[in-house]
């Protein structure tokens, strides 16, 4: 709640940085359901830039970040996670060549794999 008022004190609703932020997660759809994932990940960097501006990047968050996305597999590296992030999102073009760096750095990790599809409901019988 803390960092969601203090975000909300200096970018009341309205202001056009939510726009912005807006029109990148629907740039984002056809980037993932196209599997073009250098932009995918050029666009999570600009949301990390975004998040950073607004002031919900904690320091120690943020260098970790810019490590990550400098790193030569890494395609994009966004913080997620609600009051000042609690993981990174990356988008990797060699996840072996990541998986050192993330050791190295006392981070754990998951592998996951981009569905186009997104969310779907399924039922059980």
């Amino acid at each position: 709640g803390g960092m969601i008022r203090s975000v909300r004190s200096r970018f009341p609703a309205g202001d056009p940085i939510y726009a912005r932020i807006g029109a990148l997660a629907e740039l984002a759809v056809p980037l993932l359901q196209g599997g073009h994932r250098r932009a995918l990940g050029e666009a999570l960097n600009r949301g990390q830039e975004h998040l950073r501006q607004l002031g919900a990047v904690p320091d120690q968050l943020g260098e970790l970040v810019r490590t990550l996305q400098s790193h030569p597999a890494v395609f994009g590296a966004r913080m997620t996670g609600a009051g000042g992030g609690d993981s990174v999102l990356l988008l990797v073009s060699e996840p072996e060549a990541v998986t050192a760096q993330l050791q190295s750095l006392g981070l754990e990790h998951l592998d996951l794999e981009p569905e186009p599809e997104g969310l779907r409901m399924e039922t059980t019988s």
